[in-house]
């Protein structure tokens, strides 16, 4: 038996909410603080907790999955697994409740990952079912009769929260639970919060997306790459109350142009509000500076400090008194004085590389090599005939010899790499030039 860490709910209706991680089935769901969750060992179900309050075993939310065993690949096999869904709910003779199998698709409820079907539980606490990519679920609360109007809402949120790690979704919500549990552990007077799934230490946001990346390449130190990941943010918050105050003096050489897709920078020229509120636009000042470069791409321009990558912003420019031509050339200068692209990959009958990606160096991100002043003299001698190149992320680039390559192949490679990447640039090709860089 597992006890959250916090103050004791008690009997009364709970406040305060904490996000509960398994430590093997890699799942989180937001727990009332000073509930206990026990695990329950249940005849063909690979899982089944329950939580409840320190002193009340009549108050409880259960979670339960089976494996449905259908290989869900379509819309079809979607439809299948739930009608196999609702038959089961019809069939359980643990559901008392009115079950509505009218329905052809599940009505979507609250924000939970799947779409739920909902139905009424033993007491008429709010129970949900849903089929995920391997798994039925079944959420419900339970308390007495009383108790189920004040009740509901806190079923309600322990439902919307949870969260399997099946999914980028998933696995992105399971993951912020687990940095969040970290902070509150390691550094709890650092004011790290959750609201939805947005993660804040004070008025920095928290991205994940990088830190799962290391952790695919290296699942067995998933521990230490999250502790590893929030010391490193903790110190970049503390670093961030000089941001945007910097002298161009003391940021000049560390300044390095970036390839972003243009719908990275129309992103960014929005605020974050909350759901179904109106984006208000950024202020010209506190736009990316940035340039049209090719097709769908452009360059903007980051500040390469420890431990962070800053973009430069319209107001670092206003201050520094500067134009942006000024900021490209100083970008280009700083960028043409890394060498030693250092090249791994596959070679061809003549010895070069039919297919090579840098290795790690200097450069800030990889896919920044891609606008190197001397690219072509760095490749020249390493790859044959034409040489393309592809920037599917921001931290992949790709080098192929363009002689007697599919084309269809190699976009398809190219798209799959794009369409997994967490920093998606482009799944264009591009031609590497004496005189530059040209779309394929």
């Amino acid at each position: 038996m597992t006890t959250i860490n916090s103050i004791s709910a008690g009997t009364g209706v709970p406040t305060d909410f904490l996000p509960w991680v398994h430590p093997k089935k890699r799942l989180c769901i937001d727990v009332p603080a000073g509930w206990h969750c026990h695990r329950q060992p249940g005849e063909d179900l690979m899982l089944q907790l329950q939580f409840h309050p320190v002193d009340d075993r009549r108050t409880s939310f259960t979670v339960a999955g089976v494996s449905h065993g259908i290989s869900i690949r379509s819309p079809d096999d979607y439809r299948k697994a739930f009608e196999s869904l609702l038959r089961s709910l019809h069939a359980s003779s643990s559901i008392s409740g009115r079950v509505n199998s009218s329905a052809a698709q599940p009505q979507v409820a609250l924000n939970m990952q799947y779409p739920a079907f909902t139905y009424q539980g033993h007491s008429g606490s709010p129970s949900w079912a849903f089929v995920s990519n391997d798994s039925f679920i079944s959420l419900g609360g339970n308390c007495r009769a009383e108790q189920v109007a004040a009740f509901r809402p806190i079923f309600e949120q322990m439902a919307s929260s949870f969260r399997i790690a099946d999914s980028l979704d998933g696995r992105l919500s399971v993951l912020r639970a687990q940095v969040f549990n970290e902070f509150t552990r390691s550094h709890p007077t650092a004011g790290c919060c959750r609201r939805g799934n947005q993660l804040n230490l004070g008025p920095m946001q928290i991205f994940v997306e990088n830190l799962m990346s290391q952790i695919d390449a290296e699942p067995q130190k998933r521990q230490r790459l999250i502790q590893q990941f929030v010391r490193t943010t903790l110190k970049v918050s503390q670093q961030s109350q000089t941001l945007g105050h910097e002298t161009w003096q003391s940021v000049q050489k560390l300044v390095y142009p970036q390839i972003r897709p243009a719908a990275f920078i129309n992103a960014a020229l929005h605020a974050q509000p909350g759901p179904d509120q109106p984006r208000p636009m950024m202020s010209r000042q506190q736009q990316l500076a940035a340039a049209p470069w090719l097709a769908d791409l452009v360059i903007c321009y980051a500040i390469d400090a420890p431990d962070t990558l800053r973009f430069v912003l319209n107001s670092d420019l206003e201050r520094w008194n500067m134009d942006q031509q000024a900021l490209h050339t100083q970008a280009m200068f700083n960028l043409r004085q890394i060498s030693g692209l250092k090249l791994t990959g596959a070679t061809a009958a003549d010895g070069k590389f039919s297919f090579a990606i840098p290795g790690d160096g200097q450069i800030p991100v990889k896919s920044t090599w891609l606008l190197h002043p001397l690219l072509f003299r760095h490749l020249q001698p390493h790859l044959s005939g034409p040489i393309l190149a592809a920037v599917p992320g921001r931290d992949t680039l790709m080098f192929f010899s363009g002689g007697d390559l599919d084309r269809q192949q190699l976009k398809g490679t190219i798209g799959k790499s794009y369409q997994s990447s967490h920093h998606p640039i482009s799944d264009r090709l591009f031609q590497i030039t004496p005189d530059g860089i040209v779309l394929a």
